[in-house]
């Protein structure tokens, strides 16, 4: 295998970056290995260099040796002097360019930081200057970039770096060695990063909007069926009742049942947003992810099954179409996937998710198998769900459903399954502190106090503490008590504030309006509870 070397010189202030090149480096080689022989090592001094005696700079010069691509970085610290040049990555940087004069070798890329910055004493202003004649003398031998955020930082090196290797080794007029799923993985990540917490009323709060990962709490299964021979195998392991939902995520395949408000679709936004940080560079903010995928983050791929049922049905009598001819086709992943590549806008080659899913990069993530419309409509996924593990045996999958969808030919085959329990008094008490403290994130205090009478209106009597068990109910509470500053007394009251709520939280563009859907579900609340055979768990439309 043939090893690039890039060497990142840059002195102190940007650890941050160097976490994004290590990051960007570790994606590119995963995607580079699905077509060439071909690998990015990344050297530093400090993972590449022992200690030695002489000068500094020269043990490091020595020990780092040939590379190929020289990257420098450079925000308000310019260095300490070395007995050659005013620091270290001066020295370096000269060692290179040189190099590149004599042999047009290394590729030399320089960025500038451009975050702001406020100089606090006359040495740092002095570094600051340094920063600013290096770059005005650097213009003068070649081109460099400038970038706002490490974010930013790490979206134009991974372009870049993919240019240079598609440069050095990819055939004239083929297409990209590397595809840079980044539009993609940015357009997941924004639509998983926030909790869907609607309806509260303003306050002394500035948060509106709660990042998943500052209020997830952790959940827990309170029993396992197993299906699979690698399930079985963990049979011992699985069924105790306190084994947490992200444990049973190392299964291949995962079947998560709850019940409405029971944190399903949540737990797997959470995974969603977590890979797609890892995948952008990002400091991951669940570290489930971090210990489930210490080094090769899979590949996250979110399906509504809900959208994808009304997908396959559209498409299937639509004549003007091509489509897989059977329902449960793993092609419809496929097909799918083409299209919201299309609708979305991410730029992805039209055959990318298919390489993905044959190597086995992906975590399949289908959310919501009680939302496909019918009976029918639920085994024809579940009957898929069978069919795309088939087909693409080394990718997980994980699905979530409501227990009463699952019957009979709609409980996916080959999959472990896990039923999460209600909310422990731990997790509920994580839930308030996470809660008063995005309430008042820059008031301890007040937070604290807000915690307290929280807490104690939730305790004050038996069915609120029984609501809370379920996260949504939890909120509900929640929200009901921040805008009514309390939780009503008559149960009555309290329902109808949650009910208010809930209907208002769930109000969507092209559902019914909330008032109109309040009137049906009371008409069926009514025929539930007077139908003639006594009450009903359910009834026909009739």
């Amino acid at each position: 295998m043939k090893k690039i070397s890039v060497f990142l010189s840059s002195p102190g202030d940007v650890e941050r970056e160097r976490q994004m090149v290590e990051a960007v480096i570790a994606q590119l080689n995963r995607m580079l290995g699905e077509y060439l022989d071909i690998t990015l090592e990344l050297k530093q001094w400090k993972t590449h260099v022992i200690p030695d005696m002489g000068r500094a700079q020269e043990i490091i010069n020595k020990q780092i040796g040939k590379y190929d691509i020289f990257l420098g970085i450079m925000w308000k610290r310019f260095g300490t002097p070395t007995g050659k040049a005013e620091s270290g990555t001066e020295e370096e940087f000269n060692i290179a360019y040189r190099n590149w004069q004599r042999y047009r070798r290394p590729h030399i890329l320089f960025y500038f930081s451009q975050a702001p910055y406020t100089p606090q004493d006359s040495a740092e202003i002095e570094q600051w200057g340094k920063v600013f004649k290096f770059k005005q003398e650097y213009w003068e031998k070649g081109l460099c970039y400038e970038y706002p955020s490490p974010e930013a930082f790490a979206d134009l090196l991974r372009e870049h770096l993919a240019k240079i290797l598609q440069q050095w080794f990819a055939p004239k007029g083929e297409q990209p060695l590397i595809t840079d799923f980044t539009r993609y993985l940015k357009s997941l990540r924004s639509d998983t990063m926030y909790m869907d917490i609607r309806g509260l009323v303003s306050g002394e709060s500035t948060g509106y909007q709660f990042r998943i990962d500052e209020l997830y709490i952790p959940l827990q299964t309170s029993r396992v069926d197993m299906h699979s021979k690698t399930a079985r195998k963990k049979e011992e392991h699985l069924q105790q009742r306190d084994v947490p939902l992200e444990e049973a995520l190392r299964e291949q395949r995962l079947l998560i049942r709850g019940d409405p408000g029971a944190g399903k679709t949540t737990f797997l936004r959470l995974i969603a947003f977590a890979l797609c940080q890892r995948w952008l560079g990002e400091t991951s903010s669940a570290s489930l992810v971090d210990l489930l995928y210490p080094k090769n983050p899979p590949l996250p791929i979110w399906v509504s099954l809900g959208r994808l049922a009304d997908y396959v049905r559209r498409e299937q009598t639509s004549p003007a179409t091509e489509c897989p001819p059977e329902p449960d086709s793993p092609e419809w992943l496929c097909h799918y996937l083409k299209k919201e590549n299309r609708e979305f806008s991410w730029n992805l080659p039209e055959e990318v998710f298919r390489c993905e899913l044959n190597a086995g990069h992906c975590l399949i993530l289908f959310d919501g198998l009680d939302e496909a419309p019918d009976s029918t409509a639920r085994e024809q996924i579940s009957a898929l769900a069978a069919n795309i593990i088939k087909a693409f045996p080394e990718c997980r999958m994980v699905i979530t459903s409501r227990p009463a969808a699952l019957v009979g030919e709609a409980i996916p085959r080959g999959f472990t399954e896990v039923e999460i329990a209600p909310l422990t008094d731990e997790a509920i008490e994580i839930f308030l502190k996470k809660w008063s403290t995005a309430l008042y994130p820059k008031a301890a205090e007040k937070a604290a106090a807000h915690l307290k009478e929280l807490g104690e209106a939730l305790k004050a009597k038996s069915e609120i503490r029984r609501m809370a068990r379920n996260p949504v109910m939890l909120t509900a509470l929640a929200v009901v008590h921040w805008n009514e500053n309390r939780l009503p007394e008559q149960r009555s009251e309290l329902y109808e504030s949650i009910l208010t709520w809930l209907f208002r939280a769930r109000a969507r563009e092209g559902r019914l309006k909330a008032d109109r859907c309040r009137k049906l579900l009371q008409k069926l609340a009514f025929a539930m509870f007077t139908h003639a055979d006594g009450r009903q768990r359910q009834v026909g439309v009739r």
